[in-house]
């Protein structure tokens, strides 16, 4: 999860740089990352269907101990494969230069806060998560 401290020196930078901010939520954040190692569960009580067969996972859920971490990788390749690099200060925190342009990804478990240097640079971002996650979004500023 981002520091605190992270998210206080880049708010403080907000009004400055007149940085664009908005909030995103990952619907499902842990149904996205996929289990490395061998994990099987009994059938829920309400999916029971008399066979008392056993489910081997190939995702995590929720409730595992694996789903955060996995998660976790998945989103951090993700934006890695997007040309963002993680802030040295904090693993939590991605940054993208473009031309003319900066963009910020912070991550709180499934809540990402983003910052954009240009309008334009933040429907672009917007669009890049919505398109490989499924997203929540609210503008803030």
């Amino acid at each position: 999860m981002v520091c605190l401290e992270t998210i206080q020196v880049i708010l403080s930078i907000v009004p400055a740089t007149k940085l664009k901010m908005h909030q995103m939520d990952v619907k499902g954040a842990y149904l996205n990352g996929v289990l490395k190692e061998k994990v099987c569960m009994r059938q829920p009580d309400s999916f029971d269907d008399s066979t008392d067969q056993v489910c081997c996972l190939q995702k995590t859920l929720y409730g595992l101990k694996q789903s955060g971490c996995e998660w976790n990788k998945e989103l951090d390749q993700r934006l890695k494969e997007k040309g963002f690099e993680n802030l040295r200060s904090d693993p939590c925190a991605y940054i993208r230069r473009r031309d003319d342009s900066l963009e910020i990804v912070t991550v709180w478990v499934d809540n990402l806060l983003l910052f954009a240097s240009i309008n334009r640079v933040m429907i672009n971002l917007k669009g890049e998560l919505s398109s490989t996650f499924d997203v929540t979004s609210a503008r803030h500023g």
